[in-house]
């Protein structure tokens, strides 16, 4: 029976309304798979302030735990930590669960009176009165009875706690799961190698079907709908971090292909068919984002930039509008523009709802060239930004899109107010020189030279644009005037020292070199280039004639590649 069926028309509907029906291209705005993937989703509630939340499950748990604890939500299984200095030693990990059936174990000892927690089913005796609970984390030492008993008890305490808590969070981890005979119960971890010597028939590994994992969760929600909070709310997840090793005679690739597959298959059937569960898609987030940006040198673990990605993204989604400080976002804009757009930049909702939240996101994404946000933004902020700096976003959205004549036409007056001029000059001149238009570009320029005086970057870029086109006696003139106003910054000397460098003048490239004193790593880098610099034969000068019938290729704006920051980028060919 199918998991979903649409009729003819709702199909339609979907794959027009859905922003995120088709893959992105690469290169274009919003780009939300590379180098990082951000796919959609759709929350259907949100959490309140300061309330409690139940996280289950393996690493992705742990991680959602310690950013809702510090946007100052109520985590119970961290205070679990502070009940045995043994688990603190070994911090959070101690309660990863694994497999569905282990997860559901957990439930069941903590909420149905019909299977309360046996000790025969869990505790082991390793050596003469010292034991293990074998559903906790092996780098536990064996301990007297007493111990492992009181490490229990603090752990059915805080599972029990799920009963007050109207939303809960589980990560699904495995298919490979091991089973005790001798008990009927399944094992969150793998048994200790002694373990096995001793009772070689006792244990087996079970490569759970999708029907066997399916059946695991819905029993574990049915207990956390029937015992729980009357209005609980589950997001459900599969975690993105593979096998460590598989115990089948599979490549651990083979095998981990196998488990995800049959994890995120029911992780679909549920959602669907549980009005009160939602996926969150971190699997397809690492998976899907490119290796060596998402994934640690041992091809395991997800690095710390996807892991922030996920864990931000899936807590500012199910934020409401009552748990953000406004004011300390507003105060934030200029230090760490970044957490602006992390906490809002896909809650068109919240800045729908609230103009200074509209505002804070549209001056965030303007600071950091955030195009495709500062496009969301436009239509919620007219009345609150002046009419002069609309315009001026529109402009920066036509030059990002490749559209130099659009944006000349959104340019064509000169705005009134002061504030704005400048930067009104640096994209006008960055538009006339990638529409091409030189004779425009000199005009733009010596207003914009004749408004500030002070500033070298009229001359520069023209310098630029000029050497281009193989003007060099006028770039060399340009890049002189721009010198005698930028007193020896980095980025002019760089700039000039590799039109003298793509014109075989090498010497006076080193004598501008040597006085190059770089503000950032990247300039530092470019400077280590240009001194490496070797003549390649091959490439065409920068200020070379092109061979016949070959077309010279257009000017664009880019983002500068030393890493100075600017309003529009420095210009290099498309």
């Amino acid at each position: 029976m199918p998991l979903l069926v649409l009729s003819g028309d709702q199909a339609m509907v979907n794959v027009k309304a859905n922003s995120a029906s088709s893959w992105p291209q690469r290169g274009e705005l919003g780009n939300r798979l590379e180098p990082l993937a951000r796919p959609g989703f759709r929350p259907s509630f949100r959490f309140s302030a300061g309330e409690r939340i139940f996280t289950i499950g393996s690493c992705f748990a742990r991680n959602i735990e310690k950013v809702l604890e510090s946007q100052g939500f109520l985590i119970p299984t961290r205070d679990i930590i502070r009940a045995d200095p043994e688990f603190g030693r070994i911090g959070h990990n101690i309660l990863n669960n694994y497999g569905a059936p282990a997860i559901l174990n957990e439930i069941r000892w903590a909420l149905d009176p019909v299977h309360s927690f046996s000790e025969e089913q869990a505790f082991f005796e390793i050596y003469d009165d010292k034991f293990i609970d074998v559903h906790l984390n092996h780098a536990l030492k064996p301990a007297p009875i007493e111990v492992v008993r009181a490490r229990r008890r603090a752990i059915l305490n805080a599972y029990q706690a799920l009963r007050d808590c109207r939303v809960v969070i589980i990560t699904l981890g495995l298919a490979e799961c091991w089973f005790d005979q001798q008990t009927g119960i399944y094992l969150n971890t793998a048994p200790r190698r002694s373990m096995i010597r001793s009772f070689p028939e006792r244990f087996q590994l079970h490569v759970l079907s999708h029907d066997e994992v399916q059946s695991a969760m819905r029993e574990t929600l049915a207990l956390i709908r029937q015992h729980g909070h009357p209005d609980v709310r589950v997001i459900l997840t599969v975690s993105p971090v593979p096998l460590g090793a598989t115990f089948r005679e599979d490549d651990v690739m083979v095998a981990n292909a196998y488990s995800k597959a049959v994890l995120r298959t029911v992780a679909e059937a549920i959602t669907l068919t549980h009005d009160f569960v939602d996926y969150y898609p971190s699997y397809e987030s690492v998976t899907l984002s490119e290796r060596q940006h998402a994934l640690e040198p041992d091809q395991v673990h997800p690095t710390k930039a996807v892991i922030e990605l996920n864990t931000s993204r899936m807590v500012r989604s199910y934020v409401g509008a009552e748990t953000l400080d406004v004011e300390a976002i507003r105060e934030s804009i200029v230090e760490n523009p970044q957490a602006v757009i992390a906490t809002l930049g896909e809650r068109l909702d919240l800045i729908e709802q609230n103009p200074d939240l509209a505002v804070a996101l549209f001056t965030a994404a303007a600071k950091l060239n955030r195009m495709d946000l500062l496009a969301k933004t436009l239509p919620f902020v007219r009345g609150q930004i002046p009419g002069d700096e609309i315009t001026l976003a529109r402009a920066r959205i036509a030059m990002a899109a490749g559209n130099a004549k659009r944006a000349l036409l959104l340019l064509e007056r000169e705005p009134q107010r002061r504030a704005v001029k400048n930067t009104y000059w640096s994209m006008r001149l960055d538009a006339l020189i990638a529409a091409d238009d030189l004779e425009g570009a000199r005009k733009a320029a010596r207003a914009w030279s004749e408004f500030s005086v002070r500033t070298p970057e009229p001359y520069r870029r023209l310098a630029l644009a000029c050497a281009s086109h193989g003007l060099n006696d006028e770039a060399e003139t340009l890049f002189q005037m721009a010198l005698s106003l930028a007193d020896d910054e980095p980025r002019t000397l760089l700039d000039y020292a590799e039109i003298l460098r793509t014109q075989d003048r090498h010497e006076e490239a080193e004598s501008i070199l040597a006085r190059v004193e770089p503000g950032n790593p990247a300039q530092t880098e470019r400077l280590q280039n240009l001194r490496l610099w070797k003549k390649r034969a091959a490439a065409p000068a920068v200020g070379a004639a092109p061979a016949a019938g070959v077309r010279r290729l257009p000017l664009r704006a880019v983002p500068p590649s030393d890493g100075t920051p600017g309003p529009h980028g420095k210009l290099q060919r498309a």
